[in-house]
């Protein structure tokens, strides 16, 4: 399975509300955009990040995460982060909130390492639409949806629209939302 959409409809106005106070903290770290050749059309709000053990920006591969400075500056996102654990189970790691621009992408990458071991990736749309491919099947994500796809595989996006994305993603250990239909 490369894709399960979770829940549509979602009610996403509280958190796009945070992000459009708060928008300029997708200045506040560039490493996303400057340091990984296929994100480097995107912006990112980490809310929960990997643990960065040393000056040369190489990161703990393990599954350990730390809330960052950020993190208390959106309490709807946390509240719905809450919701998921509470609905799907599992442990919350890494967190972002991601803007991508329109006519912009995410270039063709697999997610690899120890940390993503027993841990699956989740979007929740909070704005425009998108075309997102996993090798080669290809779904369209929109607002107010709630996606799972599988970033063990060669996957990209493409947002070839006049909206720009934004979308909160992030990762759960051990969650049970195969578990629902």
């Amino acid at each position: 399975m490369n894709f399960k959409c979770l829940q549509t409809g979602m009610n996403i106005l509280p958190m796009m509300q945070e992000v459009g106070e708060n928008f300029d903290d997708f200045y506040a770290n560039t490493y996303r955009q400057d340091n990984i050749a296929c994100q480097k059309e995107t912006m990112s709000i980490n809310l929960i990040k990997g643990f960065r053990y040393d000056e040369e920006k190489h990161f703990d591969d393990t599954h350990t995460t730390i809330e960052t400075s950020l993190f208390e500056k959106y309490p709807k996102c946390r509240e719905f982060l809450n919701w998921f654990t509470n609905t799907y189970g599992g442990q919350m790691g890494r967190v972002a909130i991601v803007y991508l621009g329109s006519e912009k992408k995410v270039y063709p990458h697999i997610d690899g390492g120890e940390y993503y071991k027993g841990r699956d990736r989740f979007h929740m749309v909070l704005n425009g639409y998108y075309d997102f491919t996993v090798e080669n099947e290809t779904q369209r994500f929109n607002a107010g949806e709630l996606w799972y796809f599988n970033n063990q595989k060669m996957h990209h996006v493409v947002n070839a629209t006049p909206i720009v994305r934004i979308c909160l993603i992030f990762d759960v250990k051990d969650s049970s939302f195969n578990d629902t239909n």
